[in-house]
């Protein structure tokens, strides 16, 4: 029997979603990221799945899940981050008094072990690993600086990479000379979101938007693969009833993607229904004024652990989405909600999934259609009803993780055959 390929998943900030830390927000990327590599990992003996980290200490263990461990070792990595989501003129004006305390400790520390830290860049680390770890297959979600690294790095030791979209961002644009450095919301280049997608072997994406784009300014093609879910993680253990819980919404405080504030604005329309907002740290300053102008029909709560958010579902009336099309992609908490049995009303409807399933409402933007949708849905069993069970239907027909993991698969055994 022949050894099993390696296959290597970029996940620099993935561990909080393979450990499960208490307190530790974990975004859709990783936690999807590592839903594939863990359901891989578990059938398919002929690979051998890693994934390379970036954490401060090694984890305890180097086996999760069949899947192994690589870290690049950064002893200062949470503080830094949390120094530079501070060190702002605009967020100092409003920041917090625990937060200055914080601060008060952690510059100094900085700034006296900078002289004996590894400043090498993060591309040099990731070079370095992927040459030690040789594998056949390398995988990166989003596009950008550490992920061109990483398929760079692969192609110097012949092996093949898989660039997978998972944002809108992420996909390219059209651009002349004097905008391939500009730089996108998350800070990263036209050039190196371009640069990514033309080195790697193949091109994995979620929609049929990020496909057409691919094809449109690059003349590349992306193999389409629905986004996938452990569905019975999120399953009710009995058939869901009419909910008079509160609206679920979920994201975190900016005014670009998540968009909190058309939250509000919806809820100040519905006075009649409660809210719960459920609001994962970003800016400073729009955390400051969205707390200031929350009505009294919305609870907000800083950080619910990743075991209590099925519940969270199972209590809502509905959920509500306000993220923007233009850098979602195709949002994980659709999935999530559709599984649990949760109507959704959306302002954008990603890759046409309400219509199609029949799950809920896109409202194409429009603030007073989407508090109608909630309405209807708090005033109408049977309404609600038909989305709930229509949304489960969908959900475990087109997007199980099992059919997702097997198209990657597929993808994965194509590239490994044309290597041989």
């Amino acid at each position: 029997m022949s050894a099993a390929k390696k296959v290597c998943f970029l996940g620099l900030n993935a561990y909080p979603a393979i450990q499960g830390r208490s307190g530790t927000t974990v975004g859709g990327l990783e936690s999807g990221m590592w839903t594939i590599a863990r359901t891989l990992a578990c059938a398919s003996d002929d690979l051998a799945i890693s994934i390379l980290l970036s954490e401060s200490r090694r984890p305890a263990n180097a086996v999760v899940d069949h899947v192994e461990l690589h870290t690049i070792l950064d002893p200062l990595k949470s503080i830094r981050l949390q120094v530079s989501q501070s060190l702002n003129l605009q967020a100092l004006k409003q920041v917090r008094v625990r937060s200055l305390l914080r601060l008060a400790w952690q510059v100094p520390l900085l700034a006296v072990t900078r002289p004996f830290r590894d400043r090498r860049p993060i591309a040099t680390h990731i070079a370095e690993h992927i040459r030690q770890i040789e594998p056949a297959i390398c995988l990166v979600f989003g596009t950008g600086s550490d992920q061109l690294a990483c398929i760079r790095a692969a192609n110097e030791i012949g092996a093949k990479s898989i660039a997978c979209i998972v944002s809108n961002a992420d996909a390219p644009s059209f651009s002349d000379d004097m905008q391939v450095t500009a730089r996108n919301e998350y800070g990263e280049t036209v050039q190196a979101r371009q640069e990514t997608l033309r080195l790697a072997s193949a091109i994995i994406c979620q929609t049929q938007w990020q496909q057409d784009q691919v094809r449109r300014t690059l003349n590349l093609e992306a193999h389409r693969i629905k986004g996938g879910i452990t569905i019975d993680r999120w399953a009710p253990l009995k058939p869901r009833m009419h909910s008079k819980g509160p609206v679920l919404w979920i994201g975190r405080y900016d005014t670009w993607h998540k968009r909190p504030w058309l939250c509000l604005e919806i809820a100040k329309r519905c006075p009649e229904l409660q809210f719960e907002m459920i609001l994962n740290p970003g800016s400073v300053i729009v955390e400051q004024e969205l707390r200031e102008a929350v009505p009294d029909n919305v609870k907000i709560l800083g950080f619910v652990p990743y075991a209590e958010m099925p519940q969270r579902y199972h209590n809502a009336l509905a959920y509500l989405s306000t993220g923007a099309a233009e850098f979602e992609g195709f949002p994980n908490v659709i999935l999530e909600s559709s599984a649990a049995g949760t109507p959704i009303v959306s302002l954008e409807d990603f890759d046409g999934y309400l219509s199609a399933s029949g799950a809920g409402w896109g409202t194409d933007n429009d603030l007073d259609v989407a508090a109608q949708r909630l309405r209807e849905l708090n005033e109408n069993a049977a309404t609600w009803q038909r989305c709930s069970e229509a949304a489960q239907r969908w959900v475990r027909s087109e997007h199980s993780i099992g059919i997702n993991s097997e198209r990657y698969k597929e993808r994965i055994d194509q590239l490994l055959e044309e290597a041989s």
